[in-house]
C-alpha cells in the first residue's frame, strides 16, 4: 500500500525501419514533432513555480513530459516518416490517463484483499495535493487527490487469527494486481516491436509500462515521507512482516481503535474522537496515535495550550518519529495561536520542518502563512494561505485560512480586503475558533 513513483513510459527492441531509412531520427518531419514536443515540454517546465504553490497536476506533468519526448526519441522514425500534432496530444494523454488507472487498480487490490482477509477499510485515498472530492461510505473515507499519481489504503483488524498470512497477502495484493495486468497486457500487445506513437493510439504499451513501474516501486524495500507520516512500500511491508515476532505483529491489532478515532474525526465527530482517544489513553498512556489524535482535537475546540503541552511532549518521543511533520505542523499552530512572542521562534522552525516533509500539503501551508504573519512576513504569509484556502475543500479549513488573510491584510492597513476576509469565514464557518480573534485584530487597526 505503498503510494506509487512518477515516470515516464519505457519501451521495448525497435522494430525494423522502413527501407532506405536508418534508425533514429532520419527525417525532417521527424525532427519537427519531435522539437515542438520539446518545446510543449519548456512551457509546461516555466509554469512549474505556480503550479507547485497549489500542487496541481501540473506538477507530476512536468517529468513526465520530459520522459515522454525521450520516449519519442527512443521510439525513433514513424512507418510513413510523418507525425502529427494529434497522436503526439492523444497518446501522451493516454499515457497519462494509464498512469491514474494504474494507482487506481493497484489500491483496490489492497482494498478488496482488506475485505476479503477481514480487515476493516477506514480509507482509500488517491492522489495527493489539493483534495478534489471525498466520499463517506459508511464510515470509509474515499478521497480523490488533484495529483492521482500515488495512493494508499488505511485497513485494519481486531481479528488475530492467522494474522502473519493475512498480512501478507493484504501488502501483496497490489503488487500482484500489477503483474497480472502485465501478462495480460503482455499477450495482448500486437507485436513484439516499438509502438507507433505518432500515427495510432497506444494504450496498450502505456499500461504495460505503467504496471512495470507500479510492480517495481512497489516492491522496492524503501521508506517516504509524507504529511501524514513516513510510510514503507509493500515490499519492505513484507519483509517486516517476516521478521516480526508475535508480540510485536499485535501492533497491527492495536491500529484499530486509534483508526476509529481518526475517521471520527474526519467526519467531525469530534465528541466521538475524544471519547474513543480518551478510553485508548486509559488503556495505554502512551500510545501515540490517541496522543497526537487527542492533540488536534483540542486544536480544533481552540484549547491551544493544553494542545501545546501534548504536542511538544510527542516531539522528543522516538516512537512518534514516523509522524513527526504533522506533529511539527500542529505544535506550530497552538504556538502562533497563542501568540507569545517567545513562541514564534518555535513556530517557525516547526512549520519549516513540516514544509519540507510535505510542501504541498494545504493544512502546511495554511500554517506556514500564519507563522510569517506573525514574524512581520506579511506579503508571503498572506499568499501562503490564500493558497491554502484555494486548496482546502472544507469549509471549517478555509475558514481558518480566511481568519488568517483577514489579520494579514489588516496589518498591511488594507480594511477593505481584511473585512472582505473576516465576512468569508464567518459565512463558511460561524463557529470558527479563530473568529474572535480575527475580529478584534481588524477591528484594532481600523484606523
Amino acid at each position: 500500500m505503498r503510494p506509487l513513483g512518477k515516470a515516464g513510459p519505457g519501451i521495448k527492441a525497435q522494430t525494423a525501419p522502413a527501407p532506405g531509412k536508418a534508425m533514429g531520427i532520419s527525417t525532417a518531419g521527424d525532427l519537427g514533432y519531435r522539437v515542438l514536443a520539446a518545446v510543449m515540454c519548456s512551457r509546461v517546465a516555466r509554469s512549474q513555480r505556480s503550479s507547485e504553490a497549489d500542487g496541481s497536476p501540473l506538477v507530476a506533468l512536468i517529468p513526465l513530459a520530459f520522459l515522454y519526448v525521450l520516449f519519442l526519441l527512443l521510439a525513433g522514425p514513424t512507418a510513413n516518416g510523418r507525425a502529427t500534432e494529434f497522436w503526439l496530444a492523444l497518446n501522451y494523454g493516454v499515457f497519462v490517463v494509464s498512469g491514474v488507472a494504474t494507482v487506481v487498480l493497484h489500491e483496490a487490490g489492497h482494498a478488496l484483499a482488506a475485505v476479503l482477509l477481514r480487515f476493516h477499510v477506514f480509507a482509500v485515498v488517491i492522489g495527493y495535493g489539493r483534495s478534489i472530492r471525498e466520499w463517506d461510505l459508511r464510515g470509509r473515507m474515499l478521497q480523490l487527490n488533484a495529483v492521482p499519481f500515488s495512493g494508499f489504503v488505511i485497513a485494519a483488524t481486531r481479528q488475530g487469527r492467522l494474522l502473519r498470512p493475512r498480512l501478507w497477502a493484504l501488502f501483496a495484493a497490489g503488487p500482484a494486481v500489477n503483474a497480472a495486468l502485465i501478462l495480460l497486457l503482455w499477450h495482448a500487445l500486437p507485436d513484439r516491436g516499438a509502438p507507433d506513437l505518432l500515427t495510432a493510439p497506444a494504450p496498450v504499451p502505456a499500461l504495460l509500462f505503467w504496471n512495470g513501474l507500479a510492480l517495481l516501486l512497489s516492491l522496492f524495500p524503501a521508506t517516504r515521507q509524507t504529511h501524514v507520516g513516513v510510510g514503507a512500500s509493500d515490499g519492505l511491508m513484507l519483509v517486516r512482516i517476516s521478521l516480526m515476532s508475535r508480540e510485536k505483529l499485535s501492533v497491527f491489532l492495536n491500529a484499530y481503535e486509534p483508526c476509529l478515532a481518526w475517521v471520527a474525526m474526519w467526519r467531525q465527530d469530534f465528541a466521538t474522537a475524544r471519547r474513543l482517544c480518551e478510553e485508548g489513553l486509559l488503556r495505554n498512556p502512551m500510545d501515540v496515535t490517541f496522543r497526537a489524535c487527542l492533540g488536534t482535537l483540542n486544536l480544533l475546540a481552540g484549547r491551544f495550550s493544553e494542545a501545546r503541552e501534548q504536542l511538544r511532549a510527542l516531539l522528543d518521543d522516538p516512537a512518534a518519529q514516523t509522524v513527526k511533520a504533522s506533529i511539527c505542523n500542529n505544535l506550530a499552530w497552538a504556538d502562533v495561536c497563542l501568540g507569545t512572542p517567545e513562541l514564534l521562534h518555535e513556530a517557525d522552525r516547526c512549520s519549516a520542518e513540516a514544509m519540507r516533509a510535505a510542501p504541498h500539503e494545504p493544512a502546511f501551508k495554511g500554517t506556514r502563512g500564519a507563522v510569517f504573519i506573525r514574524l512581520g512576513h506579511l506579503d508571503s504569509g498572506v499568499s501562503y494561505c490564500r493558497e491554502a484556502f484555494r486548496a482546502n475543500r472544507r469549509p471549517s479549513a478555509r475558514a481558518i485560512n480566511a481568519c488568517w488573510i483577514a489579520i494579514g491584510e489588516a496589518l498591511k492597513k488594507n480594511h477593505p480586503e481584511a473585512l472582505r476576509w473576516l465576512e468569508s469565514a464567518e459565512a463558511l464557518d460561524s463557529a470558527c475558533v479563530l473568529l474572535p480573534m480575527a475580529k478584534s485584530n481588524v477591528e484594532a487597526r481600523r484606523t
